[in-house]
């Protein structure tokens, strides 16, 4: 059971996983400031907990990687 977590947690395909939804909110995010302004972006995607779980699972692959 804690084999196949961690395969997931430190595996290629959750980090492309991972920039594939960090670069489409990071773009929706420059819409979203294009369109309105800067604090809006930061409140609705910048600050939101979604986006910084996926920094988290960010570090935790990379470190996971290291070797």
């Amino acid at each position: 059971m804690n084999k196949s977590i961690f395969s997931v947690l430190f595996s290629t395909r959750l980090m492309a996983f991972l920039f594939i939804v960090f670069a489409s909110a990071m773009a929706a995010g420059t819409f979203i400031e294009d369109a309105y302004n800067t604090d809006v972006a930061k409140k609705i995607i910048y600050n939101a907990w979604w986006f910084e779980v996926i920094m988290v699972f960010f570090v935790i692959n990379f470190f996971g990687n290291i070797k």
